[in-house]
């Protein structure tokens, strides 16, 4: 028998136990207090390995250049299409994805002055826990840190844009940062000049020393260095009656010659801020980087 109160007694102390604990929880949690010190460091550690997406802050317009609001030349000419070939020296064009040479409007936008840099990406990993880019698993990116940021899949691009606040331009924005307000043929004018664009050489160079490739609003670089992912998918432009096997949503545009043009040839073509290049966006590419673009 009294063993048998015992037990009563017992699983009553246990009830009023419980009780305590579960009120004392809730108003724990109804309180000012800050979170359970296991709770606070799960959400650290998960913030630390997948915030990849959240915003580092707005961004600093004092590096971007403002291009206006207004008409721009868009594509390539037919019949200017029909001259390349004889002018560069090539048996087939290659210009068909750029026709029709048209003006179309673009809204007001910001662009940075400079193409993104191996050290401005390593800040957006060291502060995001975002994997390495698997072409920079042997790179000592010290070394790198002014150099535009090449080999980085169009993905990872838009990641860090995102956690910069900005985004990739489109491919009509960067052509009218690129051709100015009269459209030029290259960033730099109608006539090719070698020395404003860098090309034909061995590697990339520090961003801050593409002075002498400067388009008609002062955006550095887009000549030269590194051809730059866009936002657009590989498709036709308006009104083109071209049809090309790889449109659709497989490919991604980048724009803007770079140190080496496409399979490795250098000619004056694959300079002009017509030419549109366009890769797989899960792909890494040695003369492709990015800059960004912010919608005020």
């Amino acid at each position: 028998m009294k063993i048998e109160i015992n037990k009563i007694k017992f699983a009553i102390y246990q009830l009023l136990a419980g009780l305590v604990l579960v009120v004392g929880l809730v108003w724990y949690l109804n309180s000012d207090h800050p979170p359970l010190p296991i709770q606070a460091m799960h959400i650290k550690s998960m913030a630390k390995k997948n915030n990849t997406s959240a915003s580092k802050n707005v961004p600093d317009l004092s590096s971007m250049v403002l291009i206006p609001a207004g008409e721009s030349i868009l594509g390539t000419d037919p019949a200017e299409e029909e001259k390349l070939p004889d002018a560069f020296g090539m048996a087939d064009t290659g210009y068909q994805n750029e026709a029709p040479r048209q003006r179309v409007f673009v809204k007001a936008f910001y662009i940075d002055r400079h193409e993104v840099t191996f050290g401005e990406y390593e800040d957006f990993i060291k502060a995001t826990g975002a994997p390495l880019p698997k072409a920079w698993v042997e790179l000592d990116i010290k070394k790198w840190r002014t150099y535009p940021a090449q080999g980085v899949t169009w993905g990872e691009a838009v990641a860090y844009l995102k956690w910069a606040g900005k985004r990739l331009p489109t491919e009509a924005e960067w052509e009218k940062a690129a051709r100015g307000p009269d459209g030029s043929i290259y960033v730099f004018g109608n006539k090719f000049d070698p020395k404003k664009a860098k090309n034909d050489l061995e590697d990339t160079i520090p961003v801050l020393e593409t002075n002498f490739d400067k388009s008609h609003y002062g955006v550095y670089g887009m000549s030269g260095n590194l051809s730059e992912w866009c936002a657009d998918f590989y498709g036709p432009h308006p009104d083109s009656d071209y049809h090309d096997s790889k449109y659709g949503k497989k490919y991604r545009v980048y724009k803007g010659g770079s140190w080496v043009s496409p399979g490795h040839y250098k000619f004056f073509f694959f300079y002009r801020c017509a030419r549109r290049g366009f890769g797989l966006p899960d792909k890494s590419y040695g003369d492709v980087g990015f800059r960004g673009a912010y919608s005020p």
